[in-house]
Order: structure tokens, then C-alpha cells, then sequence
């Protein structure tokens, strides 16, 4: 078993979220993490602060949610030859018996490629309890949120349209058929791909109850972040292409509902952005018309922070 954790910019979260893991009750457990940061290298200030027992793999450069973490799970099967990897957030607080839920997970769905956590928020109230993709318009919903943990009754795993990139095992024997997490998305939607793939090559995708893991997100406040903004509503436009939801036009409902949600937020507490957030969803738009993927510089002009 290994979990990986990928850092950029946050390494108190990376700190706490690798001792969290090294507490847990699972113990046959080695962490690797991957350094996103461009400055990074072996003996950084990160690097220093992590145990001797966690390999550190500095990349060099940004290279995404998906890279850093593929990056992370080839060199934890070449050094440990591991059979799961577990990819985590850093900003997350694993509860002790996080991954040992995983693994009894696992363990009973031997069809389940990839199985997810449940999420809570710092209150303890539901973040993600599986999630569902609509069959017509490709909009992606997490479910039962805002609903206290103890108030879910289900304890068996459970099917899923997708598991959250926060918290999620990796089965590595299915890795030659399904591949890797995809890597051009470079920001949002890859697990959702990723998922999708899974299924259509007959592997089930599965929630572990049992497994709890506090999910701090920092993505965005009272504003969002231009990157979570530009990344999200581009990758729906290149998600719903990959997987037919673009005919007629219906994923359109999905990105209007994300955009308006958020135009109205702002336009309450920072009404002189709005222009700005208007210009940076045209750009993300045409940008997934145009089949735009990887890493986009998103203009200064277009920054709302």
C-alpha cells in the first residue's frame, strides 16, 4: 500500500495531512510525496520536515493534480510494488481508519477499480457521499450534501458515477487496461474521466463508508479563484466532448448553473469583478470549444484575486 499526496504551495497542509496518515490504524502503509512546486528539490524546507520513512519525489514544475500524481503512484509500484495506491489531497485530515475502510472496500468489491472516500467538512457535515453524471447533459452532482455524517445509514460500499480526486484508491493490477489518471485535463474533471473510463471498460467505481476524511478545500472563499473558475468550466466543455454530452448543446445547462451561481456571488461582494469574471468564462468556453488542455496561463487581466 501506498499513499500519495501531491504539494504545491501548501506545505503545512502536506505536513499534516502526512502525519494524519502515518497515525492512522492502517500500518502497512509507505507515503510518497510529490513536490509540484518549481522550486522544489531533495533537501528543500518541505523535504526536511517530512519523516525519513516518506519518499519525496520533487518534480520541478507545476504539473498538475493528475501528473503529480501519477508521477507518484509509478514510483511508489517501482519502489514498493505496492497493489494500491491511495491519492489524497493535502488539504485533507484522514480519520484513523480512513484507509483501512478503503482497503475492506477493496477487498470486497474485487471488480472495483477505484474506491472513494466519504467527504466531510470541518462541522462534520457531508461534502461528498458519491456522485452521479447526467446521462443527458453530462452535469456532474455530489451527493447528500450539507447532511451531518451520522445522519447516513449506509455501511456496505456502494456505487458511484465518479469517486473524488481528494480520497481515492487506485486498484494498480487494472492499471495496464485502464491506464492512469488522465493527465491533460491538468486541473478538475480527470477523475470524473477517469471514472467514466473505468466503467466503460467493466470495472465498478465504489464509496467506502467506512472510510471519513475531512476535506478543507482552498479553492476559493467569498470569490472563487480565477484557476478554479477557468479550469472548471473549460474542462466541463472538454469532459462533455470526450464523453458525448456536447450534442444539442444540453451540457450548456450544467456550465450555466455553475457560472450564474457564481456571477451573483460576486456581483453581492464585488460587483466591479464582474466584467473580469464575465471576460474569464468566455475565455475558459472558447478554450474547450477550441480543445485547449493542459497547463493555461490565465491572464492578469482575468484574475478576480
Amino acid at each position: 500500500m501506498a499513499t500519495v499526496l501531491v504539494n504545491f504551495g501548501q506545505p503545512d497542509d502536506t505536513v499534516s495531512a502526512v502525519e494524519a496518515v502515518q497515525s492512522g490504524e492502517y500500518l502497512d502503509n509507505t507515503v510518497v510525496v510529490v513536490d509540484n512546486d518549481p522550486e522544489a528539490e531533495v533537501g528543500s524546507p518541505l523535504n526536511l520536515r517530512l519523516d525519513a520513512t516518506v519518499s519525496y519525489l520533487p518534480l520541478g514544475r507545476n504539473a498538475g493534480y493528475a501528473a503529480g500524481n501519477n508521477a507518484g503512484i509509478r514510483l511508489a509500484k517501482d519502489l514498493h510494488d505496492v497493489e494500491f495506491a491511495w491519492v489524497l489531497n493535502p488539504d485533507t485530515i484522514p480519520e484513523p481508519r480512513a484507509l483501512a475502510g478503503l482497503v475492506e472496500a477493496a477487498e470486497q468489491c474485487p471488480d472495483a477499480a477505484l474506491i472513494g472516500s466519504r467527504l466531510v467538512d470541518g462541522t462534520g457535515r457531508t461534502i461528498y457521499n458519491g456522485a452521479s453524471v447526467d446521462p443527458v447533459s453530462g452535469q456532474t452532482r455530489h451527493l447528500d450534501i450539507g447532511r451531518p455524517l451520522r445522519g447516513l445509514s449506509q455501511r456496505e460500499p456502494f456505487d458511484t458515477d465518479y469517486a473524488n480526486g481528494a480520497s481515492m484508491l487506485v486498484r494498480l493490477a487494472l492499471v495496464p487496461i485502464v491506464g492512469l489518471i488522465p493527465e491533460d485535463y491538468f486541473l478538475y474533471f480527470e477523475e470524473t474521466d477517469y471514472a467514466m473510463r473505468c466503467q466503460s471498460l467493466g470495472f465498478r467505481v465504489v464509496v467506502a463508508p467506512e472510510s471519513i476524511v475531512r476535506h478543507d478545500r482552498r479553492s476559493w472563499g467569498q470569490l472563487p479563484t480565477s484557476t478554479y473558475v477557468y479550469y472548471m468550466v473549460r474542462n466541463r466543455e472538454i469532459f462533455s466532448q470526450r464523453w458525448g454530452f456536447d450534442e444539442g448543446g444540453a451540457h450548456r445547462a450544467a456550465t450555466d448553473f455553475f457560472v450564474s451561481g457564481w456571477r451573483e456571488k460576486i456581483a453581492g461582494f464585488r460587483p466591479e469583478l464582474v466584467p473580469v469574471f464575465d471576460g474569464l468564462v468566455a475565455r475558459a468556453i472558447a478554450d474547450g470549444e477550441g480543445g485547449v488542455t493542459g497547463f493555461s496561463e490565465v491572464p492578469t487581466a482575468m484574475r478576480l484575486a
